[in-house]
């Protein structure tokens, strides 16, 4: 429905303002990344309701050298999510979307979460803050949030082991 992305690792998104949106989408329902390489900062998405996706409800994702920072998301109603609700993604796939490009290092940093209703999730997937090994995501900051999943797992579901997924493509998925 709303995705951010940058194909140059010298442009970005910057000093946005995304708010009072009504979105439904066949993917994510908003969404920062996949493929993207520049910065993303200064961001604020709020007041917005998120309904009937069948990927992820709210989804910063990097992969391909992005960094994400100080981005702010607030008030948000999730509703009938088939994917994850929330999905936080550092990937190193550093793909170049020009010739003769160069990618940069990847980060996600000072992001705050806060505010998020959901209801009528699905129950296969969890909301997830990864990152792949020699990777850290700093200071992210979730708070009030409150989500009701449809259920119906095993309680033997919750021991399993998580594979971390390295090299597959970034998304609320994964896990």
């Amino acid at each position: 429905a709303i995705c951010l992305k940058s194909f140059s690792s010298g442009e970005g998104c910057r000093d946005i303002v995304i708010t009072n949106c009504l979105v439904s989408s066949n993917a994510s329902g908003i969404k920062i990344g996949t493929e993207t390489c520049g910065i993303f900062s200064d961001i604020v998405i709020q007041n917005c309701v998120v309904y009937d996706t069948r990927a992820e409800g709210i989804a910063l994702l990097t992969a391909d050298g992005a960094t994400l920072e100080r981005i702010t998301v607030y008030n948000i109603r999730l509703r009938t999510i088939q994917g994850t609700a929330i999905a936080i993604r550092l990937r190193d796939r550093n793909r170049t979307h020009r010739e003769n490009a160069v990618t940069n290092t990847p980060a996600i940093k000072d992001i705050i979460i806060e505010n998020i209703q959901g209801t009528r999730i699905s129950s296969e997937f969890s909301c997830s803050v990864t990152a792949i090994p020699g990777y850290m995501i700093e200071n992210v900051v979730l708070r009030n949030i409150n989500l009701q999943f449809i259920g119906g797992g095993k309680s033997s579901d919750s021991y399993r082991e998580i594979p971390e997924n390295e090299k597959a493509y970034p998304s609320g998925r994964l896990f």
